[in-house]
């Protein structure tokens, strides 16, 4: 086998496009199946919340948008569609996918600021932009609201002009079906 410039062999690089592929083909039939479910068991929730947070957490070798590795848009467009699964599993299961993201947040803000960190909460921002707020009944309208509260808040305290820049991105995608 041949190695690239960039250091990757062949064989890795198609090994890991079939491994996105597998993730690809597994977000579209999540986001079917889950539409479709009018219940979503709680252990299996947690599994797909899981799987789907890990994503948001970049791949050091993924984590530069200016990246020239070759699976870079295979990635990413594996990252949206996960965002995609969170924004379905939000529709019912909205106060667990709320606290994992929250979690997950707090988290990051931990860590010493670093671009890869930086790269990641934007990554955990954008993963939630598929997710829609709920009209009915009135305390989904308000766990909704206290949780743009709680982004608007962050959006006040950070200083990363990149990272304020996906939080407005995520408020606009949030609140642009509302205000439709």
């Amino acid at each position: 086998s041949t190695t690239t410039a960039s250091g990757f062999r062949d064989n890795d690089w198609l090994e890991e496009r079939r491994q996105l592929t597998v993730h690809f083909i597994f977000c579209l039939i999540l986001i079917d199946v889950l539409k479709q479910l009018s219940f979503h068991p709680g252990f299996d929730i947690s599994n797909i919340e899981d799987q789907a947070f890990k994503w948001f957490r970049c791949n050091e070798k993924f984590n530069d948008m200016t990246s020239t590795q070759p699976n870079q848009l295979n990635y990413q467009t594996i990252c949206d569609l996960y965002a995609e699964v969170v924004g379905v599993l939000a529709q019912s299961r909205f106060l667990s996918v709320k606290r994992r993201f929250m979690l997950e947040l707090n988290n990051l803000r931990k860590e010493p600021a670093s671009p890869s960190v930086n790269g990641n909460i934007i990554n955990l921002n954008t993963g939630m932009r598929f997710f829609r707020v709920k009209m009915t009944p009135v305390e989904h309208f308000e766990a909704c609201f206290q949780f743009l509260l709680d982004l608007a808040n962050y959006f006040l305290e950070v200083r990363e002009r990149d990272i304020k820049n996906s939080l407005a991105n995520l408020f606009v995608e949030i609140l642009l079906p509302v205000a439709a």
